[in-house]
């Protein structure tokens, strides 16, 4: 009991305080879903490009990575995980492993779409070399992401 204020002690409080919270979670869920929402968008961004004539793929890989960066970190958000301003997938998978071991095994591979996070979008960088089955493969990739942490948060977002 609070004896220098009282008021502190009060049921009222303690539903004001469960409330708080409650809004405080729901607060935390929809920045998670956002994060998907824009991951959703590149994804499908991507498999939309990948069917133009004269497809843009390196376009298309910066896309995938966009779409497993934002999964890992709605991810992390979900477990109120702060993380740097990075899109190294790799830095991002290895945190999401402190909470779900299996995740690094079973995202083997998908630290390769960090080259197009960066290098995809300026022409000093731009390796004009990128394959349709590179841009296939991209996507594919950051479809594995998106449903390795959605199998995770089952039922919770």
């Amino acid at each position: 009991m609070n004896e220098d204020n009282p008021a502190k002690n009060t049921p009222a409080r303690d539903v004001a305080d469960e409330l708080a919270m409650e809004r405080r979670a729901q607060d935390k869920l929809d920045v998670v879903r956002k994060w998907f929402a824009k991951a959703d968008n590149d994804i499908r961004t991507a498999e939309f490009s990948l069917g133009m004539e004269s497809a843009p793929y390196e376009i298309i890989c910066f896309h995938a990575q966009q779409c497993a960066e934002k999964y890992l970190k709605g991810l992390l958000v979900f477990h109120d995980t702060d993380f740097s301003k990075t899109h190294i997938i790799a830095v991002l998978i290895s945190m999401c492993a402190k909470l779900y071991p299996s995740i690094k095994a079973e995202l083997s591979g998908a630290e390769a779409l960090s080259v197009y996070a960066v290098e995809s979008r300026y022409p000093v960088d731009m390796d004009d070399t990128t394959t349709e089955n590179a841009a296939v493969e991209a996507i594919s990739m950051a479809k594995k992401v998106s449903r390795a942490v959605l199998s995770r948060l089952e039922g919770k977002v």
